[in-house]
């Protein structure tokens, strides 16, 4: 058992803009675990969307949660489903597409029923998109392992559960953000 926080942070749900609903994933994972934290701090939590960097896995572990989904992050590989093509100018693509999109909820009653959509009007709660190939999943799965080993290292937490439990979070300002990032320079 467990509990999957996350109400429209994937890169490819329009949950939040179609229906108001939502919050931003750092927040709802620190609040669910706090409201788990008395009497149900057995069940863990999984970051169900939000990961777009590798920085965001660490950061997801440090909010509370025990597991982080990153369907975006594995959507280009080899192993995930979708279709791949090639674009005119010769680079490799794969269809994405959410539970939640026009198409899906067409094609599979699993994803109308999740949705509500019954009928022929609907309201779809994601998009179909595609993203660049990117071969076999360990070419993404390595670099999200070392950059969680790194975030780790400096906060010196010999575990995740440390990570969890023991690190201290601070809000950012737009500024740190933007100093987050490689910054004043031309990238090469």
């Amino acid at each position: 058992d467990g509990i999957k926080v996350g109400q429209g942070p994937g890169s490819i749900c329009s949950t939040r803009r179609e229906t108001g609903i939502g919050m931003p994933q750092v927040t709802a994972i620190h609040d669910c675990v706090k409201a788990l934290s008395k009497d149900f701090s057995h069940i863990p939590v999984c970051a169900d969307g939000g990961i777009v960097n590798h920085g965001d896995i660490p950061i997801a572990f440090a909010s509370g949660a025990h597991s982080v989904m990153m369907g975006r992050m594995f959507a280009g590989t080899k192993e995930a489903p979708g279709e791949t093509y090639k674009h005119s100018d010769g680079s490799v693509w794969k269809i994405y597409r959410g539970m939640g999109s026009r198409e899906a909820l067409n094609e599979n009653s699993a994803s109308r029923e999740r949705y509500g959509a019954s009928g022929a009007i609907f309201l779809p709660e994601g998009v179909t998109s595609h993203v660049a190939f990117q071969g076999p999943v360990e070419k993404v799965l390595i670099p999200c392992v070392l950059a969680l080993r790194k975030s780790m290292r400096y906060v010196k937490a010999p575990n995740i559960k440390y990570l969890r439990e023991k690190t201290a979070m601070r809000r950012i300002t737009t500024a740190g953000l933007r100093e987050s990032h490689p910054h004043d320079v031309q990238l090469a």
